[in-house]
């Protein structure tokens, strides 16, 4: 009888074993399918003109309608950028409600300064906006000019297959001033993808074209470049966000 016990206390707790294991099992494939799932990020710097001693406010907007769901990692500052106060809101747009997360920086001096990314920590994933650049101004500066910033080249249809080599451009509408140097306007490289930046030559920058980048995506899922702000000189560049769905390539039975 004892004998009997303790076999049905061992097959007992090889019971609970499994269960535990497949819930574990389920939570990382939970896990996983939620780090697939595409974050919407843009982001507005106000004023358009930045002056020294004069805040100003870097505000990200996530598409995820709970503020107190969202975490976020802001990069360190300089001795150049202060942050003076950050704020994490909620907002109505006409996609839906987001959450807002305002930062207000003070610059001690003029020049041009950068910071490193932000990450962005949901329940539906983490996500990298990208750096950002701020060109500082003394008061009285002349006003800022601003391009139209275009992609081209992406697939119409906004899907790529693995392994599918594509080039894509960013040009600048109605500009034609001094270019930044080479590498200025490349982002990071997300994962899954193989994303590499080529010169470009003085007719295509006389016509427009600010960079190049050749993509070929290595996995299924969605390949997707954030909204960034890039300050040169007198120019702002608001660089618009590219979302591109990447698909199995078919096989034949």
């Amino acid at each position: 009888m004892g004998s009997g016990r303790n076999s049905f206390g061992t097959g007992l707790l090889i019971m609970k074993k499994n269960y535990l294991f497949l819930a574990f099992i389920i939570f990382i494939v939970s896990q996983a399918g939620a780090q697939d799932t595409e974050i919407g990020v843009s982001s507005r710097i106000s004023p358009s003109i930045l002056t020294v001693d004069t805040p100003f406010t870097l505000t990200l907007f996530i598409e995820h309608p709970a503020p107190e769901a969202v975490n976020i990692i802001a990069p360190p500052f300089t001795g150049s950028l202060t942050l003076d106060r950050y704020i994490k809101s909620s907002r109505v747009t006409q996609a839906g409600p987001v959450t807002a997360a305002e930062f207000r920086i003070i610059a001690n001096t003029t020049g041009r300064f950068s910071i490193s990314s932000f990450t962005i920590i949901t329940p539906l994933g983490i996500i990298e906006t990208g750096g950002f650049v701020f060109d500082i101004h003394s008061p009285g500066s002349d006003r800022i000019i601003i391009p139209r910033l275009t992609w081209e080249g992406a697939p119409q249809s906004g899907v790529l297959t693995v392994g599918e080599r594509v080039t894509i451009i960013l040009r600048a509408n109605d500009w034609n001033e001094q270019m930044p140097a080479h590498g200025f306007f490349v982002p990071e490289v997300p994962r899954g993808v193989i994303l590499s930046a080529s010169a470009v030559s003085s007719e295509e920058r006389a016509d427009g074209i600010v960079m190049k980048l050749t993509l070929i995506p290595m996995a299924a899922g969605n390949f997707s470049l954030p909204a960034r702000v890039l300050n040169y000189g007198n120019t702002r560049f608001e660089i618009p966000a590219l979302r591109i769905r990447i698909i199995d390539r078919e096989r034949n039975p």
